[in-house]
């Protein structure tokens, strides 16, 4: 390790002795097994994730996402410098995540809500024309796309 800000060493407070300059990438990450992650660590799969990391971070060209027990998602972010270190960079995606998964949840409310409309249903823009309607308009002797682009009073 040559340098870490203070997230790096929040996030890691329980190890926070090994994020300093000098410190080798396989020490940090036994520790982080070994001290922060130990519920995940137990298994005899440990020592197969341990290598599953050090060689991802060897490879220097990869984008993961890491789950923290916390519930705390990081995108990381590894390439290699002109001189041959690695550097490595993490971002917070918790709430990206979670507004994702939430957007997914609505999107099946939705279309659940849509399946079960015996009538028609559409959608319209800010200038309240429409920019969907739904197949079940042909109940009208109408097709679908004759409304696209139109206002209810056309």
């Amino acid at each position: 390790m040559v340098i870490c800000n203070r997230t790096f060493r929040d996030i890691h407070a329980e190890i926070a002795e090994l994020a300093v300059a000098g410190t080798a990438f396989e020490d940090f990450i036994r520790a982080s097994f070994a001290r922060v992650r130990p519920a995940a660590s137990v298994d005899e799969r440990q020592e197969a994730l341990i290598q599953e990391r050090l060689a991802r971070h060897q490879l220097a060209d990869s984008v993961f996402e890491f789950l923290y027990d916390s519930g705390r998602i990081d995108q990381v972010h590894e390439r290699r410098t002109p001189d041959g270190g690695i550097v490595t960079l993490g971002s917070d995606i918790t709430n990206l995540r979670k507004a994702e998964a939430e957007l997914r949840q609505s999107e099946r409310r939705f279309e659940s809500y849509a399946g079960m409309s015996a009538d028609w249903f559409a959608e319209l823009d800010a200038d309240l024309r429409f920019t969907f309607m739904s197949d079940s308009v042909a109940t009208m002797n109408r097709a679908p796309a004759e409304f696209i682009g139109k206002s209810r009073d056309e």
